[in-house]
């Protein structure tokens, strides 16, 4: 399908600069949805999995360093008048598989990171994740202050897991020794490991 037009309210490219991932308004009281756009053939379309998401009103949108996951910023609730917060999705590109950003793996917690009228969202190259947005309401302020966020995951714990017939390189595809070394603290209990290598 064509690209159409109207309702888009994030992007991203992708890091071989061949796809666009958008982020559509569908109408009132529906979730927004993602596009796949291909720069080459100008065409679109919509992963199956998009619609299983559920997104809210998404802001912004980043790449992890790999190419393999996008960072969604959606609308978690509002606050006040205009003001929103926002918190952090981890899509799986290939496969739909989502994950909710939050400040420790514990079950059940009450853990969510939010954020406060979320407007960006980037990546470094070792693994650091930059939100900005603001420090302050604005909607009832006469000037909005600006603040960067900095996450950075130093902890990987794996439980009841099978791992198999993996590679991990430094383009993907699993966990790599490099990544690993970003951990202050790497925990794996009762998983199966076999038929891995890295590269």
């Amino acid at each position: 399908a064509t690209l159409q037009s109207g309702g888009y309210q994030a992007v991203q490219m992708a890091l071989d600069e061949k796809t666009l991932y958008l982020a559509r308004y569908m109408g009132p009281g529906k979730p927004y949805q993602l596009f796949f756009y291909d720069i080459a053939s100008r065409q679109c379309h919509s992963p199956s999995w998009s619609a299983a998401l559920l997104l809210k009103a998404v802001r912004a949108m980043g790449m992890s360093p790999d190419g393999t996951e996008l960072f969604i910023g959606e609308k978690a609730s509002y606050v006040g008048d205009l003001d929103e917060l926002h918190r952090l999705r981890v899509i799986n590109i290939i496969t739909g598989n989502a994950n909710t950003l939050s400040s420790t793996s514990t079950a059940g917690a009450a853990n969510g990171l939010l954020f406060k009228n979320l407007v960006h969202i980037a990546m470094s190259p070792a693994g650091e994740l930059f939100v900005l947005g603001n420090a302050n309401p604005w909607a009832t302020s006469t000037s909005a202050k600006w603040e960067v966020s900095v996450i950075e995951s130093t902890t990987l714990h794996v439980k009841g897991s099978t791992f198999t017939a993996n590679t991990a390189s430094d383009s993907g595809g699993a966990v790599g020794i490099a990544k690993l070394t970003l951990m202050t603290e790497v925990a794996i209990e009762g998983s199966t490991l076999s038929g891995n290598t890295a590269q």
